[in-house]
């Protein structure tokens, strides 16, 4: 208590402090948040080459790797404070928190990785790299290959499906995984050598998203086209659903979210979100244009979007350095169907320009934005206010 005030928080009274990150000698290449609830850490890759670690806004200097070689692709495990790591020249590892091991691994990769997921439990790590091969990994002591996969192109999307059916266990449902390579090529793996295209699309495929409640898996070309395919392990995997999309962005920009049961959001370099509710039918916008924003935005552009679950709260990083949030007004766990679900606040403007990528920690409220020149850092802060008779207090 402060003068006889007790002081209370509100939860409309969300307040973002942002840190900017300015590189001198170095450009950002990869950033993600790890998936404790008790110890936010941020791994940022950079072209030095170095991997620097932040909890908030303070650098760990103690956590840093440096190594000849350039850090291509991050991923921390669903459980545990391991990054998996992906490197220039196709080496693999597994960094340890705890002990500060670097555990490396360089028999399956020969190019670039692009890409390092896990699935759901982290028993399995998938790793695709520029030269088109996949391989699979064993997480649970070290890194120990499985199997790999060759095809043509290179692999820029890797998706575990991580659902169940009564007749498969578990165990075999968490193992499958969907890729894409940049030939416009979708393919189902898993960790027993079983490997198929599932299909082929003109252009290159931009966004991969898996749809749990109908057991499907979601693509977005070049060419703006929204194909769905139900999953099945014993029949020919055919589409459910094609739909064109209409917009007026640049299809290079593609980027797409769930932004809440059944309802992708989609970016392309425009002033405003595309949201689809799939159940519904219904598309509609969230707009730059939007009146708390006063008219400052029209003419920017959204170069990246990031939602959390959470809070049922959609971010959009912009060309100007803007980040600017949506939040879901609904109380219920049914998502909007309409831009009236969602209300616009207005967050910050960074120092920093052209914010191109954004990860979003769901645990904390934790923002970064990645520039050219460096990082931009969102931490939550809830204000505090508190009323008696015709005093008020509020924090600033």
């Amino acid at each position: 208590e402060y003068m006889g005030f007790e002081i209370r928080q509100s939860a409309d009274m969300t307040h973002y402090l942002d840190y900017g990150f300015q590189f001198t000698k170095e450009q950002p290449v990869c950033a993600a948040w790890s998936n404790s609830e008790f110890q936010p850490l941020l791994a940022v890759s950079t072209s030095l080459p170095r991997i620097i670690f932040l909890q908030e806004e303070v650098i760990l200097n103690e956590y840093e790797i440096a190594k000849p070689k350039k850090a291509t692709a991050l991923k921390w495990h669903p459980t545990y404070l391991w990054l998996g790591i992906g490197w220039t020249d196709g080496s693999v590892a597994l960094w340890s928190e705890e002990d500060k091991l670097l555990r490396e691994e360089k028999m399956v990769h020969k190019g670039e990785i692009k890409s390092v997921v896990f699935n759901s439990d982290g028993s399995r790590m998938v790793t695709g790299d520029a030269n088109g091969v996949v391989g699979v990994w064993k997480t649970n002591r070290g890194l120990s290959p499985m199997c790999q996969y060759q095809r043509e192109g290179v692999v820029t999307h890797i998706l575990f499906c991580g659902l169940a059916s009564e007749e498969e266990s578990m165990e075999k449902w968490s193992t499958l995984f969907f890729f894409a390579t940049d030939t416009g090529a979708l393919c189902l793996g898993d960790d027993m050598k079983h490997c198929s295209e599932v299909c082929k699309v003109s252009g290159q495929i931009k966004s991969l998203l898996f749809y749990e409640k109908e057991s499907s898996t979601i693509i977005i070309t070049s060419h703006l086209l929204l194909v769905q395919f139900k999953l099945s392990t014993t029949e020919k995997l055919t589409p459910s659903r094609k739909v064109k999309l209409s917009v007026s962005g640049d299809p290079d920009l593609v980027q797409a979210v769930w932004a809440g049961n059944g309802l992708i959001a989609i970016s392309c370099g425009e002033n405003i979100i595309r949201l689809m509710h799939l159940e519904k039918d219904e598309t509609y916008v969230l707009s730059l244009a939007d009146p708390i924003f006063g008219g400052s935005l029209i003419n920017d552009k959204i170069l990246c979007i990031t939602y959390n679950s959470r809070k049922r709260a959609l971010a959009g990083g912009t060309k100007g350095g803007n980040i600017e949030m949506w939040r879901c007004k609904s109380l219920t766990g049914e998502s909007p169907s309409s831009s009236e679900g969602w209300e616009a606040k207005k967050q910050t403007k960074a120092e920093l320009t052209d914010i191109y990528e954004m990860h979003w920690d769901l645990s904390h409220g934790l923002i970064c934005g990645l520039v050219s020149q460096g990082l931009v850092l969102l931490i939550e802060n809830q204000l505090k206010k508190k009323m008696r008779d015709s005093l008020q207090m509020l924090q600033t």
